[in-house]
């Protein structure tokens, strides 16, 4: 039903052309056409898969997860969940790091409730560069204790593709929160509150520009977090490419800055994405993103377009706005609906 509203709702804005107040700055966005085809990134690192690995049972989801502590176990192998799971009782902990290719065929692992001090912490930890989660739907409770990092419905930190995923529940952090993925590429020699674009360099860019993915997924969790970088499906992007996603869950930071609908602090691209939801925080709260980042002189800079935002910005101390809280990096054909 919400997807369907998302699609009626962005065709009249195409047919009306409404205006919207896109930054902080109180800027009007002059009308555009927007694009109506989502951008499709190519697969540009096939994968070799030598074992293929079938799932049913919740033992045997959480065997992979005690495989899966060496980053190397998971390269070649092509995991098939073939049943829906629940996780009711089952003392179960993230899938640390992986890196083949995890198809969910549609399927649902329910009952998630990660509790302990992980971080990072989602129904998987870490998402190789090599690795793709496609098609599964995830629903539960990640609330790590300890540091609270990179928190996620789906993964902690992102480096591959995830595809066709949906999250429901909630997701409760302290920094890099998100109902998808916590933290998307993360080069963590950057203090989180800078540019988080300053010193990286035009080829390390480029080497994750269409690895670390994030496509045609949905939230329908809440998504908290105690301190900054908090988004309805990713809370930090450092590097890579969020498109065609939904979020519908509320955001908020109790204390911290960088909230946005989409992604919390991005240096990367935002393109083709809906959000309808509440959100808050202390500053540079946006309906799409927190903010972007202007471009430096490897020629990085983030990049918000064709992006719709039906959001209720409810507590704000400083700088807002119906797209973005900042009008760093660049930002086209974006269309704001209130209710």
């Amino acid at each position: 039903m919400k997807r369907k509203l998302a699609a009626v709702v962005m065709t009249l804005v195409l047919l009306l052309g409404l205006p919207f107040q896109a930054f902080a700055q109180e800027t009007t966005q002059p009308t555009q056409t927007a694009q109506t085809t989502e951008t499709q990134p190519e697969e540009t690192q096939p994968i070799e898969i030598r074992e293929t690995i079938s799932i049913s049972i919740a033992e045997d989801l959480v065997a992979l997860g005690e495989n899966c502590s060496l980053d190397t176990w998971s390269l070649d192998k092509r995991v098939v969940l073939e049943a829906d799971i629940s996780l009711r009782g089952v003392d179960f902990e993230p899938i640390a790091t992986f890196g083949g290719i995890f198809e969910g065929n549609g399927h649902v692992i329910s009952d998630l409730n990660l509790t302990g001090d992980f971080a990072p912490a989602g129904l998987f930890g870490i998402v190789q560069s090599t690795g793709r989660i496609r098609n599964l739907t995830v629903e539960g409770t990640v609330e790590p204790g300890g540091e609270g990092s990179n928190a996620g419905g789906i993964a902690g930190e992102n480096y591959g593709r995830l595809e066709n995923c949906a999250f429901s529940g909630t997701v409760t952090g302290k920094r890099n929160t998100g109902g998808i993925a916590g933290s998307m590429a993360v080069e963590y020699g950057l203090d989180p509150e800078d540019d988080v674009s300053a010193d990286l360099s035009g080829s390390y860019r480029r080497q994750y520009e269409y690895k670390a993915i994030v496509q045609r997924c949905v939230n329908e969790g809440a998504v908290t977090a105690k301190r900054s970088n908090v988004g309805g499906i990713a809370g930090r992007m450092d590097l890579g490419f969020i498109t065609g996603c939904e979020s519908y869950g509320s955001i908020d930071s109790e204390s911290g800055s960088y909230v946005g609908g989409i992604a919390g602090l991005t240096a990367a691209t935002v393109r083709s994405s809906y959000a309808k939801c509440a959100i808050s925080g202390k500053r540079y709260v946006g309906g799409i993103v927190g903010s972007g980042t202007a471009e430096k002189s490897d020629g990085g800079a983030s990049t918000v377009a064709d992006c719709w935002s039906l959001v209720d910005i409810t507590a704000c101390q400083q700088y807002e706005g119906a797209v973005s809280g900042s009008d760093a990096g660049t930002f086209e054909r974006n269309y704001f609906v209130s209710d």
